[in-house]
């Protein structure tokens, strides 16, 4: 029993930093302060991929034709569905209409390489290099074996590719490469069965640690060089599991709103992902309406960071969350 117990908080846990990632991720779009989205630059993004890796089961290792179907299913085919969705939506929400053939050919670019989404699902390039990343994680882990090794390899692949500037097509990219580390990393962590990130004096540590460091060094998963690659590859991967404690610490607590929050949001994170970005311009109209702004205002991207700057941020954060949460909720009631 208590064995079993200790996997279900472990499973809510992982659910929980799910969507501690997620509202990081709408909070760093969201227009807030610099110095703490640059301590978020960090982590947030590596935080998914390293999870993803965490979530790989190892009976996949023999069965490719299963892992590649869930791949499709729930990674390309989203992708590709809601892409084409918000495709068909440009000329309704810009002024700058697409032809035929713009369309027909952002389709093809999004069906067969997973490139070319629209400004408002702009968070999407994260799902582009989790499914070529979590591909080439698998090829990797198949033909090496040895957990840390696939680390090691890919590591220093996304570097020098970084440092020469080599893309292969429109798959692999360089930050693709180093998203495949990232996955890496959660699987053979997993694997290795550490549990040090359960520690509050590491949780801590790395807390403060992180906070220094992003006074002096800044970078992001859109923006590190190769010179990064070394530090951003332990830093992140650190405070990947300070999330992860955080999420298993948090799934031990009585079960109250706030964790039932965290998990149904831990379990909409493609929701979320997919439609911010749109609820974000919910408080933009709010604010040309009341303030009597020009109407152009409406195309800021992803928000009104004069606004944000001075507090609006949390309305964004707010909004981006709350919405996507809320329609899908009603869907749900809806089917029920």
């Amino acid at each position: 029993m208590d064995a079993t117990k200790n996997i279900e908080n472990r499973n809510v846990g992982i659910t929980i930093a799910k969507a501690i990632a997620i509202i990081l991720m709408v909070l760093g779009h969201s227009g807030c302060p610099d110095a703490l989205n640059d301590f978020l630059g960090i982590i947030r993004m590596p935080l998914f991929f390293i999870m993803s890796g965490y979530c790989f089961k190892q009976k996949y290792i023999e069965d490719g034709r299963k892992y590649l179907k869930r791949r499709v299913t729930g990674v390309y085919w989203p992708f590709v569905k809601w892409s084409i969705v918000f495709l068909l939506l440009h000329n309704v929400i810009y002024p700058d209409n697409y032809s035929l053939q713009t369309i027909g050919y952002k389709a093809f670019c999004t069906v067969v390489g997973l490139i070319e989404n629209e400004q408002l699902i702009g968070g999407y390039w994260f799902v582009h290099d989790l499914f070529w990343g979590s591909l080439l994680f698998y090829a990797m882990v198949r033909v090496v074996k040895k957990e840390w090794a696939v680390v090691l390899l890919l590591g220093i692949a996304g570097l020098l590719m970084n440092y020469f500037d080599v893309k292969l097509s429109c798959f692999l990219y360089p930050r693709t490469v180093l998203a495949s580390c990232f996955i890496a990393i959660g699987y053979a962590y997993k694997v290795s069965r550490f549990s040090f990130e359960k520690n509050w004096i590491f949780i801590g540590c790395v807390f403060v640690s992180l906070g220094v460091l992003s006074l002096f060094w800044t970078t992001s998963f859109l923006e590190f060089s190769w010179k990064d690659v070394p530090l951003f590859i332990p830093a992140a991967t650190m405070g990947s599991l300070m999330i992860f404690g955080i999420g298993e610490h948090l799934s031990l607590i009585s079960d109250g709103v706030c964790k039932r929050f965290l998990v149904y949001v831990g379990g909409k994170t493609f929701a979320i992902l997919t439609w911010h970005m749109l609820s974000f311009k919910l408080v933009s109209v709010f604010l040309i309406l009341v303030l009597e702004l020009d109407w152009t205002r409406f195309y800021d991207f992803p928000v009104m960071m004069d606004y944000a700057s001075k507090g609006w941020s949390i309305a964004y954060l707010a909004v981006g969350l709350f919405v996507p949460l809320s329609v899908y909720y009603l869907i749900e009631k809806i089917k029920k």
